[in-house]
């Protein structure tokens, strides 16, 4: 969790379906998307799940964050889709972090 900057005393969100494991680690209180979250975790799994992005504003607390986590090295979702819907949306991305064997993950802020 430290790699993903959570803190104890967070306001952690989550869009998506999560892996059991992930969810263990979480501090107590996470889970379904609310607002003034100061982070937001959302599962990708295909384009489809980009549309979301312009709604995910609304549950970021000011300076808040949403990790974006998608499958590695897929031809139907690749990390320029996930790029370009965040930056449509008008968020920045600020960092990558490997999530999983089988996951990546994207960090982004809004910009203000």
């Amino acid at each position: 969790m430290d790699k993903l900057g959570v803190k104890p005393g967070m306001r952690i969100s989550i869009a998506g379906e999560m892996d059991d494991d992930f969810l263990a680690e979480l501090p107590p209180g996470a889970g379904a998307k609310k607002k003034d979250s100061d982070i937001l975790f959302l599962r990708v799994e295909d384009r489809e799940d980009l549309n979301q992005v312009f709604s995910l504003t609304q549950y970021l607390a000011h300076k808040g964050t949403i990790w974006a986590i998608y499958p590695k090295g897929r031809e139907h979702l690749k990390e320029s889709d996930v790029r370009t819907a965040f930056r449509e949306a008008g968020f920045i991305d600020i960092k990558v972090a490997a999530f999983s064997p089988t996951h990546t993950s994207l960090k982004f802020i809004f910009r203000m």
